[in-house]
């Protein structure tokens, strides 16, 4: 599972654009009642948006963007798919007993997979 959330913790901060609610309004109607409008500004993945702030300094920055730059985005996402795979196919208890999951899980992993990177940096606030 660690391995699994590393690699979506890359895809969504690094690909995945999002786009945020800028503004909201309520839009009166004579006839038809109430609207609601929303609007969003434009998308944006979580990385380019902090890079717009001064949240954390050059070299961590330039290693997200390393990180970024040595990745294919397509490659990771079927990375993700067939370890959702591998999650589904393990075996669940049956109903109404009890089991070490420790023993069930360990002779299911494929250990022959490695993390897919190790950021050495902390992230602290800047004040």
């Amino acid at each position: 599972m660690n391995r699994f959330y590393d690699k979506m913790w890359v895809y969504y901060n690094l690909f995945q654009p999002v786009m945020h609610l800028a503004e909201k309004a309520i839009v009166q109607h004579d006839n038809a009642g109430t609207r609601v409008i929303r609007r969003h500004d434009k998308a944006r993945t979580p990385f380019d948006r902090l890079c717009e702030t001064d949240a954390f300094t050059g070299a961590h920055r330039e290693q997200l963007e390393a990180l970024r730059d040595g990745i294919n985005p397509r490659r990771l996402r079927q990375q993700i798919y067939d370890d959702l795979d591998v999650i589904f196919r393990l075996p669940c208890a049956a109903p109404g007993s009890r089991q070490n999951v420790h023993l069930t899980l360990a002779k299911n992993l494929d250990r022959r997979k490695e993390p897919l990177s190790h950021l050495d940096f902390n992230c602290t606030s800047v004040g």
